[in-house]
């Protein structure tokens, strides 16, 4: 039972980042721009900022979480950008 609890707190706590993107992409349709994309980039900048994060501890001699999370800013950023510029071309 305490595994079920947990996995219920653990799946809205993950769920968040996608309830912001619907809600957004809900005022989008609403303003008549339909955009079925926005769950996919989402996936990608988060797929893209993990191995970021993972190739550069692996790398480096002595990582910092800092510089850490710059890098999988900057790799999630990157991914999300190349995802909006695809879609739009």
């Amino acid at each position: 039972m305490g595994f079920l609890v947990i996995f219920i707190q653990k799946a809205i706590g993950q769920g968040i980042g996608i309830l912001y993107g619907a809600l957004g992409e809900i005022i989008t349709e609403k303003s008549g721009n339909l955009n079925l994309g926005i769950p996919g980039m989402m996936y990608m900048g988060g797929i893209a900022g993990l191995i970021g994060a993972f190739l550069y501890e692996n790398s480096a001699k002595s990582p910092n979480g800092f510089v850490g999370v710059l890098i999988s800013f900057a790799c999630a950023s990157s991914a999300r950008l190349l995802g909006v510029w695809f879609t739009a071309c």
